[in-house]
């Protein structure tokens, strides 16, 4: 298992009943325990070694499960993928995509029926910053968005 820090700078790791190993090969992060608890509220990995986060789990619903990721995909030191398990089963049912990097979630995919597969697209077509077309993926089609 590699050596974790905590934000006190302390290891963590078995002993605190959490594994921290990434699954996809960084060799250092960083476990943010806020309420000391032992159970993490946050883990961030810097994969390219700039000194900045590229990916961060959090415990958003304080259940004790990392279930939300966030991703700087490019290095800019901006947030452009957000992941988030809203059904706790470990796989991500929304995906948040700022593909234009001016700060604006532009694409937004779903599992509606928690298959594993992306089932709809809801894109901001005309970037003015507002989604409007959601695409059954199932199917191809396409139709105005109305946020609810």
């Amino acid at each position: 298992m590699s050596e974790f820090l905590t934000d006190d700078g302390s290891s963590f790791g078995d002993d605190h009943g959490f594994d921290a190993h990434d699954p996809f090969g960084a060799e250092h992060g960083v476990v943010v325990d806020q309420n000391h608890d032992g159970v993490p509220e946050a883990i961030s990995y810097d994969d390219n070694g700039d000194g900045h986060p590229d990916r961060v789990f959090l415990d958003t619903n304080h259940d004790g499960k990392l279930d939300t990721e966030v991703r700087d995909t490019d290095g800019d030191g901006r947030i452009d993928v957000i992941l988030t398990d809203t059904d706790g089963d470990g796989h991500p049912d929304v995906a948040q995509f700022d593909r234009d990097h001016d700060g604006n979630v532009d694409e937004v995919d779903k599992d509606t029926d928690h298959d594993g597969t992306f089932d709809t697209m809801t894109l901001d077509t005309n970037h003015d910053g507002t989604l409007d077309t959601v695409i059954d993926l199932d199917t191809g089609t396409a139709s105005p968005y109305a946020a609810n």
